[in-house]
């Protein structure tokens, strides 16, 4: 049975966080991606303030201009746009919206799964 890591914080994902499901875009650096083109920032080893749990969620968009708009803000994130199939067997996700990106989610994937299999370098990017 799919489940995510052990060392997550408790209640992560989040009790509302409903099974992955439809088209998202993801930002990358390389084509094919580098393993750490799926890491989190929690993975990554990146600092932040935020939220533990979302420190573990991966950053997607369900519209593609949010993802061009983000790659415009911050370059460093990567220029390539990955258009991904969610199903429930990916993990969970969550809307998590901001002002300059309306359309993001967050995706909690299962522990098991091979992040990039389901995205392929976007056409629409």
């Amino acid at each position: 049975m799919a489940g995510f890591p052990k060392h997550w914080p408790e209640c992560c994902p989040p009790d509302d966080a409903q099974p992955a499901e439809g088209v998202v875009y993801r930002i990358c650096r390389e084509n094919p991606p580098a393993l750490a083109d799926f890491r989190s920032h929690a993975e990554l080893g990146k600092s932040s303030k935020g939220d533990p749990c979302m420190r573990h969620g991966l950053s997607v968009f369900r519209d593609i201009s949010d993802a061009r708009h983000v790659t415009e803000l911050f370059p460093k994130l990567g220029k390539l746009i990955f258009r991904g199939e969610l199903a429930p067997e990916h993990g969970k996700i969550k809307p998590t919206p901001a002002k300059t990106r309306p359309s993001h989610v967050t995706w909690w994937p299962f522990e098991e799964i091979e992040r990039a299999s389901a995205f392929t370098v976007s056409s629409e990017g």
